[in-house]
């Protein structure tokens, strides 16, 4: 057995011995390539004529492992990039200061773009393939927290975040959809928020997307709304009109909300089902009347109405007019803004613009669940340094202060 010497640290073969004269190598030679190299003559220290070159290996050593684990985190989360990042960063802090973020940007983004999805064809199946052990970690928006997806029949899909829920105890929920930012699965055409209002921000705790639309899956969204707020009924609820009446049979405790945003929406989407002109100026102005007609008194809005279809004369819009009648001017659950002004709350538009901002219209499955990933995260990540510094500044999520009209 080769005879090893010990000094100054390092560990040492004799490689030869002549006289009193050893000629040695670094123990780690073969391991690890350390090339020192020297003599030892009798008991005097041995004289390297090749230094050792260990603190270079140990810092080779270190940034592969950075970055392997760096790729090994980036296969397996949807997080965004950045975070990613800091938190392998903060387990090699001195690979860290010589391996900055832009430096292994565009690998993170490339293997990032390497994640691919199953074939999905409908809601159930997005499910399934979340919850297998292939991707199951695609779903944590942080260390411990993770979405929570619930399927009515394959219908409509609720994807949650109840530690969010939970944890923004908040007295007011705004729920909005918009068309634009459907995830691209077969027969996906609508997409619902859900937000909450936390310390004067507005943060999505739910996303809902749906296929298909009736009484019976609008009731059953609102019963595992509730129960989802169990624990933090709402006191107030902004809402679309078309959910309205099941939040108000659900929320009996609560004061439910149809927006002005959302009732300029519903008669704008149905003007142009009703084949209103809207290139036209006449039939432009009169859908704009049409619209601040709830900004009237009920009894006014109903002779304003009149008039304006008299003054017109425009027999094209006859659909239009008898929709606009029986649905809202002359319906008996008619609302009317013009003594409330809580309708004119725009914070549905501000969250609405958000969605559709980092949204891409019929996105992917991928797509879509990482952007769902990063508005989770983000709303975590923001929440919480609100609630340790109220006057820190928030730029994701729109503030709760937003009006329609002045």
């Amino acid at each position: 057995m080769a005879e090893v010497i010990v000094e100054g640290g390092y560990s040492y073969y004799v490689e030869q011995h002549i006289g009193n004269r050893r000629y040695v190598h670094c123990q780690l030679r073969l391991r690890n390539a350390c090339f020192a190299r020297g003599v030892k003559d009798n008991n005097a220290p041995i004289v390297l004529s090749v230094g050792h070159n260990h603190q270079i290996l140990f810092d080779q050593r270190e940034r592969v492992h950075f970055i392997a684990d760096l790729r090994r985190a980036a296969s397996r989360s949807l997080l965004p990039p950045t975070e990613i990042y800091n938190r392998i960063a903060r387990r090699y802090p001195n690979e860290a200061l010589l391996t900055p973020h832009p430096s292994v940007a565009r690998l993170l983004r490339n293997i990032r773009r390497q994640i691919t999805f199953p074939v999905i064809n409908t809601l159930g199946e997005l499910i399934q393939a979340l919850y297998s052990q292939p991707l199951s970690h695609f779903r944590y928006y942080s260390d411990q927290q993770f979405l929570q997806f619930l399927n009515f029949a394959d219908n409509a899909v609720i994807i949650c975040a109840p530690w969010l829920i939970s944890t923004l105890n908040s007295e007011t929920i705004y729920v909005t959809s918009t068309s634009r930012s459907a995830v691209n699965v077969n027969g996906v055409r609508l997409l619902t928020t859900v937000s909450v209002n936390y310390i004067n921000h507005v943060f999505p705790v739910a996303f809902v997307i749906w296929s298909r639309r009736d009484d019976q899956i609008c009731s059953n969204f609102s019963d595992t709304l509730r129960q989802l707020f169990q624990g933090n009924a709402p006191r107030t609820i902004y809402t679309d009109f078309d959910l309205l009446p099941y939040l108000r049979c659900t929320f009996q405790g609560s004061q439910v909300i149809g927006t002005y945003e959302s009732y300029c929406r519903i008669l704008y989407q149905r003007a142009l089902e009703l084949d209103v002109e809207t290139h036209l100026n006449d039939h432009e102005n009169f859908l704009r009347n049409c619209m601040n007609l709830i900004l009237l008194p009920a009894d006014v809005a109903n002779g304003m109405f009149n008039n304006m279809i008299t003054n017109l004369n425009a027999p094209e819009l006859n659909d239009f007019n008898n929709y606009l009648r029986n649905e809202w001017i002359e319906n008996e659950n008619f609302v009317s803004f013009y003594e409330d002004f809580a309708p004119l709350n725009n914070v549905s538009v501000l969250i609405s613009n958000v969605i559709s901002h980092r949204f891409e219209e019929h996105s992917s499955p991928k797509e879509f669940i990482q952007q769902i990933i990063w508005f989770f995260y983000a709303a975590k990540d923001d929440s919480t340094r609100l609630a340790a510094n109220r006057a820190v500044f928030v730029t994701r999520f729109p503030l709760s202060t937003g009006y329609c009209l002045p």
